[in-house]
């Protein structure tokens, strides 16, 4: 009656454990929260014990409340960078570079934060400033939030993903300026100019011919223009042509072609006609010479069968 009721559902050790470490995750949270609420208050407090008696000069109301928020707020900066160092860093966020860079915003809010109790306690009590804690005020103060931003900007900037951006960005910018410097390359060399300067005899040529001028006379022209000369212009040769699906089709016939069959076709004899060479096929060639001093079969007037 007075034991121990036990659960139905009983919680393992290990959920147990997880437990254990979300609570202390969830307090560790708590406590940098806190931390960042007391030293951002002592930044705005410190603002307003050096610049209380500073006023907007024909500026009153809710505008007078938004530049002053402005004014006494920007120490608060730092501590949003450091929010958002301290967050990335426990998530996993960050990446690389990026850690580095997170590491420099906690140091820039150490000195931030420190400098502030320091300087403001003093204050508090009555004491005299030392000369730190004037030059402090002075300057470290001030720009302490825009060197945190800086930092923050150089945190997100480092990401791989942006820098593989980046890189892909100036990949692309080098490979428009090698084109471009290649086509400039092409349009200002010699052989293009004298290109252009045939085109440009060719449609005065066809001027002329509008004009009434006949063939002999344009042709007596052309023929004194250097331009016109110099140029290439051989047809580079054209591979042979493969057997195509029939051909190969039309040779696995009875009597089908033997030249498709051992994979010739007739471009050959379109080359030879073409450029007036003979092909060098073996029925082209020339009749072999025997030691008679007759062809093959030639010895007994028989011609072979």
């Amino acid at each position: 009656m007075f034991g121990k009721s036990k659960s139905k559902y009983p919680i393992s050790e290990a959920q147990a454990q997880q437990r254990a470490v979300r609570g202390l995750k969830g307090l560790a949270y708590v406590v940098v929260g806190i931390l960042v609420l007391i030293t951002g208050a002592h930044a705005v407090m410190l603002v307003l014990s050096e610049s209380a008696a500073f006023t907007f000069a024909g500026y009153g109301g809710i505008l007078l409340y938004f530049f002053t928020a402005l004014r006494i707020g920007f120490p608060l900066v730092v501590e949003v960078g450091a929010v958002i160092g301290t967050v990335g860093a426990i998530k996993g966020y960050w990446r690389g570079d990026q850690k580095t860079w997170a590491g420099f915003i906690d140091a820039v809010w150490l000195v931030f934060a420190a400098a502030n109790m320091i300087t403001f306690f003093a204050i508090e009590r009555g004491a005299t400033l030392e000369g730190w804690q004037r030059v402090w005020l002075n300057y470290g103060l001030p720009i302490s939030g825009i060197v945190a931003g800086v930092f923050v900007i150089r945190l997100i900037r480092a990401d791989p993903d942006h820098q593989r951006a980046e890189e892909e960005t100036a990949a692309a910018e080098e490979r428009t300026a090698n084109e471009f410097n290649a086509r400039n390359t092409v349009e200002n060399s010699e052989a293009m100019k004298l290109v252009q300067q045939r085109k440009i005899w060719r449609d005065y040529a066809l001027g002329l011919r509008a004009q009434g001028y006949t063939e002999e006379e344009i042709d007596f022209i052309l023929s004194h223009v250097p331009e016109l000369r110099g140029m290439p212009s051989a047809v580079a040769a054209q591979p042979a042509a493969r057997p195509t699906l029939i051909d190969r089709a039309r040779a696995m016939l009875p009597g089908g072609d033997n030249a498709a069959r051992h994979g010739e076709t007739e471009q050959p004899f379109y080359e030879a006609q073409r450029t007036g060479r003979v092909p060098a096929g073996p029925e082209h060639q020339p009749a072999p010479v025997y030691p008679n001093g007759h062809g093959e079969g030639e010895g007994n007037g028989n011609r072979p069968q």
